[in-house]
């Protein structure tokens, strides 16, 4: 749970630290203008820079959308009140005490999702970068040429981006 919990965040912030670079890339010191827009509307500003066309309902545009959102749960927490109510025995009870129902958020963090969140910040780091100039790609794909993982249960195992 917990290296799914991690993929998941890590993706969700990398969505913006995607966009920073990037942006910076193509529109240089103009750029900071844009620092207080949501990471999924610089997103789309660089897609229309690009000239990639933004569909939301398409996978990649809505994982981004999601991992934003989800970025933006997890910086601005809000409570949520979780109960349960169930009759059981003792011997029952002692075999889930330690079991709680999870929020809303918590159910976020499955293998299916972690394995999204990485395809679909890989691709979309893909994607961009193609339209930065080579001279400006430094820093934006590690020198090996790698840069994020493939989703494994229980591993992580670096790929090669082309």
């Amino acid at each position: 749970h917990y290296h799914q919990f991690t993929c998941v965040v890590l993706a969700a912030l990398s969505i913006e630290a995607i966009a920073n670079a990037v942006g910076t890339a193509l529109f240089d010191k103009h750029w900071s203008k844009h620092e207080r827009h949501t990471p999924h509307e610089k997103i789309q500003l660089l897609y229309a820079k690009c000239g990639i066309p933004w569909q939301k309902v398409r996978e990649q545009c809505s994982t981004v959308i999601w991992l934003s959102s989800l970025r933006n749960d997890l910086a601005h927490p809000k409570p949520e009140l979780l109960s349960v109510e169930k009759i059981m025995s003792e011997v029952e009870w002692e075999a889930v005490q330690l079991l709680h129902p999870k929020a809303k958020l918590e159910r976020e963090f499955t293998l299916g999702n972690a394995s999204r969140a990485l395809s679909g910040a890989n691709a979309l780091l893909q994607k961009l970068v193609q339209h930065v100039p080579s001279n400006k790609r430094l820093g934006l794909i590690h020198e090996s040429g790698k840069f994020f993982a493939e989703v494994l249960p229980d591993t992580v195992i670096p790929i090669s981006l082309p």
